[in-house]
């Protein structure tokens, strides 16, 4: 059992709003407040600046998180939105994911006056959060503006306010959108009639745009620009990140990921993934000749005699190609569009590392040859104890295989400067807490100034 509680939050979160109240930050959270400030439950926190207080917020929030022993192991922005997320330890690890907005943008072009959001704020458990009224719009506005599609009933609820409250909504859609977008928006908010989504959401995009532009081309052109030119540099810069655990089994890798995987996922909102060995994008060699999985090779991993030289040769060019375009079309997609944290469960070094459980026998070269072409962890976590510890949780490999093992993974931990050894023959708590210190650390060295300036 992990002693990491998945519902835990950062205690710092009430004396954070306070400060912000007390240094008169002018923000309002836009959503998921009904817990604030005493815990997240699970969710995220969005809240909107004004871009005035952007320097004074940045400086308290960075301040804040120090002292906490927190760390940002992701951020990015898009435009005059960031999206921070911290994992941090203060008697026991915290992680939460931070969406700061210095405007309601749709691809840098801004759909909602955020200086009537913020001037519309209310107080909600000594903090401030977003009216109802505004909060169904922006909801519906979000939704079609930036997935042409509407979810969680946003629209039925924003078709109600729209009744109580038409004159506000009426000058804030004819500002934001002009009159012929606006009569398509009120005469479906009257009937509460959703249009067809994507039809409507290229209205209601084109619109956007054609009236943003008449107002002020210049600042409109800068901004999308630079929109861009955010969006362009996650591909060299992925906000993403890529672990492998190694370990033989009895290691404890099951249990590790098991334990690290709860505060990854509160920090980067439910985007961790596990993929076991490789990225699967082809199917196992097994499948495609019809056989079933070997399920036995679970409890004797040894099983299965080691094929020949031409069949060793062809199984690892086949799960190397899986490895180079299961990279390229599924894994690094999702690196460079969102803050997706991938944890290989084993990773192509285990071919080599124990050959006879993959049913491959080939010399060392060919492996340092193929590996040139296997993209590479980020982070590889060698998870390593005495050979007759492991030997007695986990008994199906012969002590002298295991010893083999180990020292051969303690050695690709000495070569490799992406690799971290990690001690597993101590209690869980020890383990868990030096693999979420290393990946902490490694992922918050890839930003050397917090500011997000």
């Amino acid at each position: 059992m992990c002693f990491i509680d998945k519902d835990f939050d950062p205690q710092f979160l009430a004396s954070f709003f306070s400060l912000l109240m007390k240094r008169k930050v002018e923000y309002t959270v836009l959503r998921n407040y009904k817990h604030l400030p005493n815990k997240l439950d699970g969710s995220d926190i969005d809240i909107l600046i004004n871009e005035q207080d952007k320097k004074k917020f940045e400086q308290y929030l960075n301040s804040i998180i120090s002292e906490n022993g927190g760390k940002p192991i992701v951020f990015y922005r898009a435009g005059r939105f960031v999206r921070a997320c911290y994992i941090g330890y203060d008697y026991k690890y915290w992680s939460f994911q931070l969406d700061i907005h210095y405007g309601e943008d749709y691809r840098g072009v801004e759909y909602y006056e955020s200086n009537k959001l913020l001037k519309h704020s209310q107080l909600h458990n000594n903090i401030k959060v977003l009216n109802y009224s505004d909060a169904m719009l922006l909801g519906v506005l979000k939704e079609i503006l930036n997935n042409a599609k509407f979810r969680k009933n946003y629209f039925e609820k924003a078709s109600l306010e729209y009744k109580r409250n038409h004159h506000y909504y009426d000058e804030m859609l004819i500002n934001m959108l002009g009159k012929k977008a606006h009569r398509i928006w009120k005469q479906n908010l009257l009937n509460n009639v959703e249009l067809n989504e994507k039809k409507l959401a290229a209205i209601t995009r084109r619109a956007l745009l054609k009236t943003q532009l008449k107002s002020n081309p210049i600042k409109i052109v800068r901004k999308k620009m630079r929109y861009t030119y955010d969006r362009y540099k996650r591909i060299f810069n992925p906000p993403g990140y890529m672990i492998a655990v190694l370990g033989v089994d009895g290691a404890g890798k099951t249990t590790l990921i098991d334990c690290i995987q709860a505060p990854l996922n509160q920090a980067v909102h439910g985007q961790v993934k596990i993929q076991h060995l490789r990225p699967n994008l082809l199917p196992s060699i097994a499948k495609i000749f019809g056989k079933k999985e070997n399920v036995s090779q679970i409890d004797n991993p040894h099983e299965n005699h080691p094929s020949g030289i031409v069949g060793s040769l062809l199984r690892i060019t086949y799960y190397a190609f899986d490895y180079v375009l299961g990279y390229w079309v599924k894994v690094y997609p999702e690196l460079i569009t969102r803050q997706r944290i991938y944890i290989f469960d084993r990773y192509f070094y285990d071919y080599r590392l124990d050959q006879r459980r993959n049913a491959i026998s080939l010399p060392d070269w060919v492996f340092e040859l193929i590996q040139w072409l296997i993209p590479k962890p980020d982070l590889i976590l060698c998870l390593g104890a005495d050979p007759r510890v492991i030997y007695e949780r986990k008994p199906e490999l012969a002590l002298d295989e295991i010893t083999r093992q180990v020292n051969n993974l303690r050695q690709l931990c000495k070569e490799n400067r992406r690799a971290v050894w990690i001690n597993t023959d101590v209690a869980v708590e020890k383990s868990v807490s030096m693999a979420l210190k290393e990946i902490s650390k490694n992922m918050s060295a890839r930003y050397t100034n917090n500011s997000y300036g």
